[in-house]
């Protein structure tokens, strides 16, 4: 007996050394699991969702004493955020949550790529740090009314709330006119404003906050003015906006960015992307289609796949209430797949086509998130153009200048479809120059505006000359719809 108790002591004591030499040679092997688990994915950032959040995974999150956030544009030095966290609670999924308040645009945290760096700090001293890329969205705009908790009156079901991004003088009142305004005790609908009954109240002296309460349904359309329609509500660039519908719920918010009579003040309006376009893992794509119809369907095809291949949906991208002719979908991160935007018209599946009538592709360049692009006809559209066989400039920039037909110097040379180049060709500064497709012949004619490049314009203005005089390498390519000059 005394034989075995022996034993097993110095079993248990192996036993203990073991252990706790493994736990002393344990090295943190931090993961990161979550959202933005990818090198340069998507974070958006919305009131909804202020803060940057990261998950930490880590083996034993028990011996967690600190974790230390910062976050910094990508090649940058400064933070523009920081978080710290300590009195770790245990969690039995071994992943913790967390959440990096980060500034508005307007305060040093702009839409970017930012990196991530984490460091974990155990209770006995050891440090292990991690960093990653992401694409922030920063999608949060700064609130300017501070709206009462209130309950909606008898008879009423919805609240609606005023901002006007540009501040109204304290004679002057806000009114709501609509098709509700008979339902709702009004003398008739549309009145365009001054009556009492539909005047918002301010929220205190304040002179940018108001609200009103109203009973609506689903068919009633509305808009606001200072009191007639010589002085209505308008967009952000000076638009006047679609009529506003309610929501359901009992409290609507409304944006007002210009008033009809006042002076136009530009201003940009963040538009959160839908959910369904972002993925981890993925690059989101985003087009402009020319189209705010939902009836037509939209997808994400891989350059020379199947066409009917509905595996990659997009989803349309709205202002506020407002569809946009832009959508988004999403895809693998692929630096060497392009990818087209397939139209679904009832079933009719056409390709995205430049005005040219060539397939407009987008390639992910291993860091932008999302991609942009702009597709301006699809397959069998009214409007394309035909790219011409042959392409000659004339200008004064030109040796020849505007002779046409020129000599053959000033004939491009066709590498392949849609491409022209010529190798070397002499221009002077402060003239222009057209690029034609038949010489002897001024119409049609490509112009455009950039001096070094850009897009090409049917029957443009003519297209200014380098700031340098020089010989230039000038390529045209019809299938992308740009040109550029590159100085030898």
């Amino acid at each position: 007996m005394k034989r075995i108790l022996q034993l097993f002591t110095l079993f248990s004591l192996f036993l203990a050394v073991a252990f706790v030499s493994c736990k002393k040679s344990d090295t943190m092997e931090p993961a990161i699991e979550g959202l933005a688990i990818d090198e340069y994915d998507i974070i958006q950032l919305t009131n909804e969702n202020p803060d940057v959040p990261v998950y930490i995974a880590y083996s034993d999150d028990r011996a967690i004493d600190s974790v230390a956030i910062t976050i910094s544009p990508m090649n940058g030095t400064t933070p523009v955020a920081r978080n710290v966290i300590r009195n770790f609670i245990h969690s039995a999924t071994g992943r913790t949550l967390v959440k990096t308040p980060f500034p508005f645009p307007g305060g040093g945290g702009p839409t970017g790529v930012y990196t991530i760096a984490y460091s974990i700090t155990d209770r006995s001293g050891k440090q292990m740090t991690k960093s990653y890329n992401v694409n922030i969205l920063n999608n949060k705009t700064q609130q300017v009314c501070t709206f009462p908790t209130m309950n909606l009156p008898n008879g009423k079901n919805v609240y609606i709330r005023v901002t006007s991004t540009q501040p109204i003088a304290a004679n002057e009142n806000i009114y709501v006119t609509g098709s509700f305004e008979q339902a709702n005790g009004g003398a008739g609908d549309w009145t365009g404003g001054n009556v009492a009954t539909f005047k918002l109240n301010r929220v205190g002296n304040s002179n940018q906050c108001f609200y009103i309460a109203l009973n609506l349904d689903n068919s009633q359309e509305f808009k606001f003015t200072l009191g007639t329609w010589d002085q209505e509500a308008l967009g952000n660039s000076g638009q006047v906006p679609a009529n506003a519908k309610w929501n359901g719920q009992s409290t609507q918010d409304i944006t007002i960015y210009n008033w009809k009579g006042k002076p136009l003040v530009n201003q940009t309006i963040p538009q959160v992307l839908p959910s369904e376009g972002i993925n981890t893992g993925h690059v989101s794509i985003i087009s402009d289609v020319a189209s705010t119809d939902d009836n037509i369907k939209y997808y994400l095809v891989p350059k020379g796949g199947n066409v009917n291949d509905k595996s990659r949906p997009m989803y349309r991208v709205m202002n506020g209430s407002a569809a946009t002719t832009r959508v988004i979908g999403s895809v693998p991160k692929s630096t060497t797949t392009e990818y087209i935007v397939v139209r679904d018209n009832n079933g009719t599946m056409r390709k995205g086509v430049n005005a040219w009538g060539f397939e407009v592709a987008s390639k992910w360049d291993g860091i932008t998130n999302p991609v942009s692009m702009s597709v301006a006809y699809f397959e069998g559209d009214a409007g394309i153009q035909v790219a011409p066989e042959t392409l000659h400039i004339v200008g004064g920039a030109t040796p020849n200048g505007w002779a046409n037909p020129t000599n053959a110097a000033q004939t491009f040379t066709r590498s392949a479809p849609g491409k022209f180049e010529i190798a070397s060709l002499k221009l002077t500064p402060g003239q222009a120059y057209l690029l034609l497709p038949r010489a002897g012949e001024w119409s049609p004619k490509f112009g455009g505006s950039g001096k070094l490049g850009g897009d090409i314009v049917v029957e443009g203005p003519d297209i200014p000359s380098p700031d340098a005089e020089g010989n230039y390498k000038i390529s045209v390519d019809f299938t992308t719809g740009k040109y550029t000059l590159t100085k030898l």
